[in-house]
């Protein structure tokens, strides 16, 4: 049955959610507050068929650290999951994320009604301008932005470089910075790779406040989610026996 339920969870996940965005493609017309309502809600539908048939459960910690306003969010990257699931996890979230993801038929219509903001890493220092200027348009909408600081997926486990990219965005905001720490590489891995039963757990750590300097910025922020993300895995591990053996260092890397 678990392997049954391993093999059924990315099916079920990505099936209801293709037929999802194309019953629901009109709204794509419509201002992108309704558009984000819309995706929320049908991506609780995914999430919820995904526990039933799939049996991966979502637990969400620390709410209470999310700031009222504006705020940016710096996650860890495990897996695909994190760029559906996140829209249930925070309120009206803006992503930013590479320009290729969109062009990906009917997928890139809803990132761009949703004002998700993308990069085109060819341009170099004319996209980091571009970026800033767009990060600070949805904050000042009261949208937190959400980044992943080591610029790819990386499997649970794997040390990874942090870059640079989200000191400029933290800076130029000004705003409070919440570190985001999870596991869900255990239950959702790479393309071509079956899940496994599980919980997901996204912890929410207490936020950064504006205004440090670099070092001490990447420093305190690569600390906090390395150590939680490390935490999460263990407790997986305990709860899922089944779960295949990782490597032992969890840290990440700072560029000097």
């Amino acid at each position: 049955m678990q392997k049954i339920r391993s093999f059924l969870a990315k099916p079920v996940f990505y099936g209801v959610f293709v037929f999802g965005m194309l019953i629901c493609s009109p709204i794509l017309l419509m201002p992108s507050k309704l558009v984000s309502s819309a995706f929320r809600w049908w991506t609780r539908m995914v999430l919820f068929l995904t526990r039933v048939f799939g049996g991966v459960k979502l637990a969400v910690t620390g709410r209470e650290h999310l700031p009222p306003e504006s705020y940016l969010v710096a996650s860890k990257h495990q897996s695909a999951w994190e760029t559906l699931g996140f829209s249930v996890v925070f309120k009206d979230p803006v992503f930013v994320l590479k320009r290729e993801l969109t062009r990906i038929p009917l997928f890139g219509l809803y990132l761009r009604a949703l004002e998700m903001i993308s990069i085109d890493r060819s341009k170099g220092t004319r996209s980091l301008r571009e970026m800033l200027r767009e990060t600070k348009d949805r904050a000042a909408k009261g949208r937190p932005i959400v980044i992943f600081p080591e610029g790819t997926r990386c499997p649970p486990g794997v040390p990874t470089e942090y870059k640079q990219g989200i000191y400029q965005i933290y800076r130029a905001l000004n705003l409070p910075c919440v570190p985001v720490a999870l596991n869900t590489g255990l239950f959702w891995p790479g393309r071509g790779k079956p899940g496994y039963p599980g919980t997901i757990r996204v912890s929410i750590l207490e936020p950064i406040p504006p205004g440090l300097e670099r070092e001490d910025f990447m420093e305190r922020l690569q600390d906090v989610i390395e150590k939680e993300s490390a935490r999460l895995i263990e407790l997986s591990a305990k709860e899922n026996p089944a779960l295949p053996s990782l490597p032992r260092n969890t840290g990440a890397t700072v560029p000097a």
